[in-house]
């Protein structure tokens, strides 16, 4: 019998928008960020975060891994 392995890896992520303001079509602004620590989703306070972008980075029904290097 095959033992399955359940460990993972979790990071801390800080989801930045980056890009041509001019181009944006939503409305977030470039900048604007939020961080994933653990399990949580934090926002600045009095920032606001276009849910559009949110979805964007969240794939519904996927377990989507990001390697914090990826993020530049």
């Amino acid at each position: 019998m095959t033992e399955i392995n359940d460990e993972f890896e979790l990071w801390d992520l800080r989801i930045e928008v980056v890009g041509d303001q001019d181009k944006m079509v939503c409305g977030h602004t470039v900048g604007e960020y939020f961080e994933l620590s653990g399990e949580n989703l934090r926002f600045p306070v009095d920032q606001p975060f276009s849910i559009y972008a949110l979805a964007a980075v969240i794939a519904p029904g996927t377990a989507s891994v990001i390697a914090a290097g990826s993020l530049a």
